[in-house]
């Protein structure tokens, strides 16, 4: 008996910091830092050729979270810049060269982790910006990215009062987020 749902493989680009670092494959700072975006490109459609090589079908990257709070657990480790603009400007090439190489990626983590101060081991973690402050910096990055060919976007598990303030209702399985 073999399933008509055809088998995915995937690889952790933003969560799982080993699988860069055994890998060798170039952090989201690193790739920041590059000036030249067509080389980010390249750079991308290479690793996406050689995962595909590999096997993988699926990368979880770029993160699109805005660095905007020091505090936060997150965005120091994966965030592509401190404001929307960099953040979509360093994201596109690498989502155009995953493209290229037949890599779907998963852009994370709707609708931002930059605002939030804890991490999400014991509980959600709590997004703090507004809604008004959200459509104009986290979700600009979100925006670009499907402008630019994404074809998955992740939703986070944290609370985002600012979008919908439902009691106890995480991002993920918001309504009112997932219609966004």
């Amino acid at each position: 008996n073999t399933s008509e749902i055809p088998l995915m493989f995937g690889l952790d680009l933003v969560n799982n910091i080993s699988h860069r670092d055994d890998l060798g494959i170039a952090s989201p700072f690193q790739l920041a830092s590059v000036k030249d975006k067509q080389l980010v490109k390249e750079y991308a459609y290479a690793l996406g050729v050689s995962l595909e090589l590999k096997g993988i079908d699926f990368v979880i990257g770029p993160s699109l979270d805005i660095e905007t709070n020091d505090a936060s657990p997150y965005t120091a480790h994966w965030s592509l810049g401190i404001d929307a603009e960099s953040v979509s400007e360093n994201s596109v090439p690498i989502i155009e060269g995953f493209n290229m190489a037949g890599i779907v990626s998963v852009a994370g983590n709707f609708p931002g982790l930059g605002s939030t101060n804890r991490g999400f081991e014991s509980s959600p973690s709590i997004i703090y910006a507004k809604r008004n402050e959200l459509h104009k910096s986290d979700l600009i990055p979100f925006k670009a990215a499907i402008n630019n060919g994404i074809q998955s976007i992740l939703v986070s598990n944290a609370f985002a009062p600012g979008l919908d303030s439902s009691f106890n209702t995480i991002a993920s399985v918001s309504p009112i987020i997932n219609s966004i």
